[in-house]
């Protein structure tokens, strides 16, 4: 994988992910939930931070997929906001979750 996405990026893991994908040449658009955040993992050196509560968050994310196609979600989340990340991933991709931060760890995938 050359590009991912992440998920709470702002997290202890997610800082994590950004040192270590840096080091090894892998781009990450990082997913946050507050606006303070963004500036958070791009004070870690993360080149793309979304803040997934403002209004135009899914334009962003829209194309910075389409600039970037990203192959991989890392998701620790679930529920509807995983599955809202997920349906806005490139045909193809890979969704690894790692845990429950939202209501459930159920996605929902629609079809076509």
């Amino acid at each position: 994988h050359k590009v991912v996405v992440h998920n709470a990026a702002a997290s202890a893991l997610g800082l994590q992910l950004i040192a270590a994908a840096r080091a090894k040449g892998i781009t990450v658009i990082n997913l946050v939930r507050r606006a303070e955040n963004v500036a958070t993992v791009k004070a870690e050196g993360a080149e793309f931070a979304i803040d997934t509560t403002a209004a135009e968050w899914e334009d962003q994310f829209r194309a910075l997929a389409a600039a970037h196609n990203p192959t991989a979600y890392f998701d620790p989340v679930g529920g509807a906001a995983g599955s809202k990340v997920l349906s806005l991933m490139p045909d193809g991709s890979t969704t690894f979750c790692y845990g429950v931060l939202g209501e459930s760890i159920s996605y929902t995938v629609p079809a076509g």
